[in-house]
C-alpha cells in the first residue's frame, strides 16, 4: 500500500502514515458495524467491539512494521570533501561494498527516486578493487543511474565509518551523510526537493 501512495506522487513521509491511519478508519468502522448487529450491551461486548478496532492496525503493522530509522533524518555534515570522488558532481552518492544485502536493497529505494525526480544524478560508488564487483550492480541498476568502483576504497570505506550502504548529498561545499540507519522516508523527501 505504501508504494501505490509513493507511485501516485505522494511525499515518502505521508505514503509511509497513511497506511496506518487507513487501518484504523478500517478498524472504526468495523466497530461501528459490530455495533449495530450486537444489540445487547455487555462488557464482553465492549471488549470485542474495541478489540476489533485495533485489529487491521495491528495486522499491517506485522505485515509491515515501522523500524527505528523509518522516520529518521539525522545525517551528520562534514567540510572536508571527497574531490578524488567527484561526488560534488551528483545530488546523491551511495557508497557501498560487494555481496551486501542492505545496498543491494538500497538500490530499489534509490530506483524510486529516479523514478519520481528523473533529473536526480545520482551514484553508486562499490569500495572494492575488483570489477566484477560491479556486475552484480549493475545488473540490478540496469542503466537508471551511473555505477563504478570507488577510486580510492580504503579511504572512502574509512570516511563513512565502515557504515553500507551510506549516502551523501554535497551543496554549497557541505556535505550531508547518513548512514542506513538514519536514512528514512524524511530524508528521502530532503534529497527530492532539494533537487
Amino acid at each position: 500500500m505504501e508504494s501505490f501512495f509513493i507511485d501516485f506522487g505522494l511525499s515518502w513521509v505521508i505514503s509511509k502514515v497513511l497506511p496506518y491511519v487507513f487501518m484504523l478508519i478500517i478498524g472504526v468502522s468495523i466497530q461501528l458495524l459490530m455495533r449495530r448487529v450486537i444489540k445487547r450491551r455487555s462488557i464482553n461486548r465492549l471488549l470485542f467491539v474495541w478489540l476489533i478496532t485495533f485489529v487491521p492496525f495491528i495486522i499491517y503493522f506485522a505485515l509491515f512494521p515501522i523500524y527505528q530509522g523509518d522516520f529518521s533524518n539525522s545525517y551528520q555534515l562534514k567540510k572536508d570533501l571527497l574531490t578524488h570522488e567527484d561526488i560534488d558532481q551528483y545530488d546523491l552518492v551511495v557508497v557501498t561494498i560487494p555481496n551486501c544485502p542492505y545496498c543491494e536493497e538500497s538500490i530499489g529505494v534509490v530506483k524510486k527516486m529516479k523514478k519520481r525526480v528523473p533529473n536526480l544524478k545520482i551514484k553508486y560508488l562499490v569500495c572494492s578493487s575488483k570489477a566484477a564487483s560491479l556486475v552484480r550492480f549493475k545488473k540490478m541498476i540496469d542503466d537508471n543511474f551511473e555505477v563504478e568502483l570507488a577510486n580510492n576504497k580504503d579511504l572512502l570505506a574509512k570516511y563513512v565509518a565502515f557504515n553500507f550502504p551510506s549516502f551523501i548529498r554535497v551543496r554549497d561545499d557541505k556535505m550531508a551523510f547518513w548512514t542506513n540507519d538514519n536514512f528514512g522516508v524524511p530524508a528521502r523527501d530532503f534529497i527530492e526537493k532539494s533537487r
